[in-house]
């Protein structure tokens, strides 16, 4: 096995930023945000079958600014207005790839304009946005070859995909009215409502054409995709209703949203309704059915026009007349009961996915369509104390949680082609045995420990986060077979994963409201690491991706 610190990434980072707050006159005042985050990460990586190593630099660099300014009108009447733009640049490499460096760069800046009114009968608030985000590609290749290990289904790849752009405009039209509270049929009623339309148009640009070719066993596969622009636009409209109603130990949330795209083009309804009842003093429970929506299309809408560039025909991107818009029903039970100075908190969520867009992968190309109902369960029990415990001169805040997951979605999507074909570690076999050797890629069960420790004569705080995760049996997709055009997946079994957090803050006054701080934080003190990935295989022995071994993070600040 290769020693794991011969191949970790070295990132030395800096970051800094400044926050303020000033009045300009009597009834106008100003925020003033202003970031710099730094990184130069020297990154190893196998490059062959050989196990051969390849070493780069990265070096990346963000810059944030925000103002936020806020006009008092009038008595009943407040304007906001909020400026931000970000950069972002990184030199860079990926990790399973060589002949490819690039630069990537990415440009934003935003205006949110935001007006309340108070109404004789309620308040009204009108908001408007705008954002602009353009990234930019800068790739030393535009021919990439992928060749496939044979024996261990590993993929190994040479070149890149060439410069390209991609500009994204959003605009937002907002229009809320929360109605002053309301008694009738022996309940108070609080009354608020909306309607939203949300507007997003793309452009994507490639400079020059691009080659490929994928190498898999004896078979050879040649790929090419055109220079050239494609453009999307999409459009989303949005009403929604709803009412907090309170008598006695009861409050109910009866409500809907109303959405429709241009996309899809179905008008879809969506409940939402929430019940908490204060049984005894120290007893609440809680109810909540609610329906979820929310998907932009936005994307799927550009990658049409891309395929036709990239002379994809694997897959027909082009949406399906009847194809239904995905959605989940959400069920929530919970209780809060306190016992003495703990406060124990069960909740359950039961989430059912309907609809969801998934390839049809029985069909040469391979098509969109609604996949299959599935569920999860989700259980959760937490217990915390209320007042700190007091030990000499600390003050003591704790919290033990513990979360399981209950899931039928398996990682192959064997629910949705079970009697379909593909490769499983180099071997043939259905879907429906795929499903027999992995289980859900997300932990089935997370133990959590928080515990807090606060020192006030010393102005000295300690913080501490404890997880235990659960192991981890799936499977990644490798590559596709040129011939048979099967897809290919390669398993892995990650034993249960344990991380402890620690932070320590101490806080110094130093005139009227100013005070300043040292902050040193340790991630992953014991230095524990879980295999996310498995990327090659060779002579020297195998070698993987892992979660962030131990990181050192020191900051001093002063606010004022």
């Amino acid at each position: 096995m290769i020693v794991l610190k011969r191949l970790s990434p070295r990132n030395t980072p800096l970051n800094s930023s400044l926050i303020t707050q000033q009045g300009l006159t009597d009834n106008l005042g100003v925020v003033l945000g202003v970031s710099r985050r730094d990184s130069d990460i020297k990154q190893n990586r196998i490059v062959n079958k050989e196990g051969d190593i390849d070493s780069r630099q990265q070096k990346r660099r963000s810059d944030n600014v925000m103002a936020n300014f806020t006009w008092q009108a009038g008595a009943d009447s407040t304007l906001d207005v909020n400026l931000r733009y970000s950069s972002y640049e990184e030199r860079l490499f990926w990790g399973d790839t060589v002949g490819n460096n690039f630069v990537d760069q990415h440009r934003a800046f935003g205006l949110t304009t935001q007006w309340q009114q108070r109404l004789s009968s309620g308040q009204l608030k009108a908001t408007v946005a705008y954002d602009n985000y353009h990234d930019d590609r800068d790739s030393n290749s535009s021919s990439v070859v992928t060749v496939v290990d044979p024996d261990t289904f590993d993929s190994y790849v040479n070149g890149g995909y060439g410069d390209s752009r991609i500009n994204q405009e959003t605009t937002q039209l907002k229009l809320d009215y929360s109605h002053d509270s309301l008694n009738f049929a022996g309940a108070k009623h609080d009354l608020t409502s909306g309607v939203q339309f949300n507007y997003t148009r793309y452009r994507f640009e490639r400079d020059q054409d691009v080659f490929g070719k994928v190498i898999f066993f004896r078979d050879e596969e040649n790929l090419e995709a055109s220079a050239g622009s494609a453009n999307a636009s999409y459009s989303q409209a949005v009403i929604y209703l709803e009412d907090q109603i309170t008598k006695g130990d009861w409050s109910f949330r009866p409500g809907f949203r109303l959405e429709k795209d241009d996309y899809l083009e179905r008008t879809n309804l969506a409940p939402r309704f929430a019940v908490n009842w204060q049984a005894l003093d120290d007893t609440r429970l809680t109810f909540g059915a609610n329906r979820y929506y929310g998907r932009s299309f936005a994307a799927m809408k550009l990658n049409e026009k891309v395929a036709v560039l990239n002379k994809d025909k694997s897959r027909r991107f082009k949406k399906i007349e009847g194809l239904k818009s995905p959605f989940s029903d959400e069920l929530t039970l919970g209780i809060n009961q306190r016992l003495g100075n703990f406060l124990l908190v069960a909740r359950y969520n039961n989430r059912k996915y309907h609809d969801r867009l998934v390839y049809d992968q029985t069909e040469n190309p391979e098509k969109y369509i609604n996949g299959k109902t599935f569920k999860a369960d989700i259980y959760t029990l937490q217990i915390s104390n209320i007042r700190p415990w007091v030990l000499g001169q600390t003050q003591w805040q704790g919290t033990l949680a513990a979360d399981y997951l209950d899931t039928d979605r398996t990682d192959v999507a064997a629910n949705e082609f079970r009697d379909s074909v593909g490769y499983l570690d180099g071997k043939k076999m259905t879907r429906r045995e795929m499903e027999e050797k992995v289980n859900s890629n997300s932990e089935e069960w997370t133990v959590r420990l928080n515990l807090d420790m606060d020192l006030p004569q010393y102005r000295v705080k300690w913080s501490n986060r404890v997880y235990v995760k659960a192991p981890v049996k799936g499977y990644s997709r490798i590559t596709r077979d040129v011939k048979d055009k099967i897809d290919a997946f390669k398993s892995y079994d990650y034993g249960s994963h344990t991380q402890w957090d620690t932070k320590l803050r101490w806080t110094i006054p130093v005139v009227r409201n100013q005070k300043a701080y040292l902050q040193f934080e340790v991630l992953n003190v014991l230095n524990k690491v879980r295999r996310l990935e498995t990327q090659g295989n060779s002579n020297k022995g195998e070698f993987s991706i892992y979660s962030p071994g131990r990181q050192f993070w020191l900051e001093a600040g002063y606010q004022f």
